[in-house]
């Protein structure tokens, strides 16, 4: 609520005007938001100089890179303004654009009778648009501690009562008076803070820009080294957050207590952004590994039994060609043929086989008996060299039972979590952010102490870590981006978050406010599914 009495009445002397002018320098100095703080700006300058209303200006490009006076704020106490967003030429036809251009502040004592021999003038249109007589006016720059200018400040109508309105023609010329030369040196000197604020928040906004260029660049790169998983760690994010935030509106349960800062909630989110960093430190091949075997590995057996079916029909040929030399009879020919036919129905039945062994599903436990047959089998080329069809490495490749990796795989992909905690703890996050290595790292341990990488029991994972976790599950279920796997759906994904909760994996209370509040519908809202 605005504070409606005079500064003489609340300051009374020069001395608390500049105490008055030191706690406004404090607080701009901790505002980050730059529309919060170019409205401060203006609104504590007219209560330092008790103005009825006002305009601030910042120093931009335009669309086409020229170098102009934003109009950016405009407050006045006494009537509505309308809404505007222009630019001001750097000219000495206004007031603004002079005072840009010298960086010397000017005082006008009545606007409707400027001085003569000076270059710019009042425009008066505003004035009859809005029902309105600008009368004093105070212009200064805002220049930081390197002479730049920043911007402009423009002070109008100072009032003998800063509570008063100015209405009638009577209020004009009974309440506005002059600015003097306290007015100028204050405003001057609240200027020069307001640049210096103006200017760390411009670089405020630009550090934090580039953190999250470097956040997307890091997500960016991850997604190239696994293209399966594309979108996975964003979807993640948007889930945690939205999990984290809903914990924030619950008053009962173990999580009652639970507040998360707009801090924390923001540390969640980039933790969540870089959860799979490690990724970067593991192999691309086990990374992208679609089925059981390499697709070389795939071809190289089937060039296995082509060639033992050319060494195979070889022999045979050779059989047929000693049996009418020696006159056997058409049936023992006829035999011959019979087995070689046989033979090469079985190798391309092997391949058929093997082709689905490859595939990256629960295989009925017949099908690894046959291929231990198959694995077992020998044969022999033109100079009697053995010829295995699979080796000691493909059969183990083939008999997985479930996805496509071999216990030496699944470990080097696990190890991605451990990577991440460790890279990311070279980074230096600040205090704010001084948990996030851990949060982003631990999104795989499991209450009962059977997660990765460290086997940490319930008590000693970060609840962001669990949230993670039901996000991460979740995604991983339903992506529907991964060619090794069909997406499950919703519903099923969300009965096995309740298995996965019941042998206590996932937080039972994370997970059933994860369903009851449908906190997955975050991602195909933003999808426009």
């Amino acid at each position: 609520m605005p504070d409606n009495t005079s500064f003489s009445d609340r300051a009374g002397s020069d001395a608390q005007r500049l105490f008055e002018l030191l706690k406004i320098t404090r607080l701009l100095s901790t505002e980050k938001s730059i529309d919060v703080l170019l409205a401060l700006i203006l609104q504590k300058s007219r209560e330092l100089t008790s103005a009825d209303a006002g305009s601030l200006y910042v120093l931009e490009a335009d669309q086409d890179g020229d170098n102009k006076l934003h109009f950016r704020l405009s407050q006045n106490d006494s009537v509505p303004m309308p809404e505007a967003d222009f630019f001001l030429e750097l000219s000495h036809d206004s007031i603004a654009g002079s005072v840009a251009l010298t960086g010397q502040p000017v005082m006008i004592k009545d606007a409707y009778r400027m001085p003569v021999g000076l270059n710019f003038k009042h425009s008066t249109e505003l004035d009859r648009t809005i029902g309105y007589e600008t009368h004093s006016i105070l212009t200064a720059p805002m220049i930081n501690h390197r002479g730049e200018i920043l911007g402009v400040i423009q002070l109008i109508n100072k009032k003998r009562d800063y509570s008063v309105r100015l209405v009638t023609g009577n209020d004009y010329t009974r309440e506005v008076i002059a600015f003097d030369e306290s007015d100028n040196d204050l405003l001057i000197s609240l200027a020069s803070q307001a640049a210096i604020a103006l200017e760390n928040v411009h670089l405020y906004d630009e550090l934090r820009d580039m953190f999250d260029g470097i956040v997307s660049a890091s997500v960016h790169a991850i997604e190239q080294r696994d293209p399966t998983t594309s979108g996975h760690s964003r979807r993640v994010s948007m889930l945690s957050v939205e999990l984290a935030r809903h914990l924030n509106q619950v008053d009962t349960g173990p999580y009652a207590q639970v507040q998360f800062s707009p801090t924390e909630i923001e540390e969640l989110r980039i933790a969540a952004l870089l959860h799979d960093f490690g990724k970067i430190g593991v192999k691309e091949t086990v990374l992208t590994k679609a089925s059981k075997l390499e697709p070389l590995n795939l071809e190289l057996i089937e060039t296995r039994l082509d060639k033992i079916l050319y060494y195979e029909e070889s022999k045979y040929l050779n059989q047929v060609i000693s049996a009418f030399q020696q006159g056997d009879s058409p049936a023992d020919i006829q035999k011959l043929r019979h087995t070689f036919e046989q033979l090469k129905s079985s190798l391309q039945q092997y391949k058929e086989i093997i082709r689905k062994a490859n595939e990256p599903t629960i295989l009925p436990e017949g099908d690894f008996e046959i291929i231990d047959q198959i694995a077992l089998l020998d044969f022999f080329d033109e100079q009697g060299r053995s010829i295995s069809i699979l080796s000691d490495r493909e059969l183990e490749c083939l008999k997985i039972r479930r996805g496509t990796l071999t216990p030496e795989e699944i470990d080097e992909i696990q190890s991605h979590a451990r990577k991440t905690h460790e890279f990311l703890k070279l980074i230096p996050w600040g205090t704010r952010f001084k948990d996030l290595p851990l949060i982003a790292g631990t999104h795989h341990e499991k209450l009962n102490g059977t997660g990765y990488p460290y086997a940490l029991k319930e008590a000693e994972i970060p609840i962001q870590s669990k949230i993670m976790a039901v996000a991460d599950i979740f995604d991983a279920l339903t992506a529907s981006d991964r060619p090794y796997k069909k997406a499950v759906p919703v519903n099923r994904a969300l009965d096995i978050l309740g298995y996965e909760a019941k042998d206590n994996h996932l937080d039972k209370e994370l997970v059933s406010i994860f369903v009851d509040h449908e906190i997955y519908k975050v991602v195909f809202q933003e999808q426009g599914e």
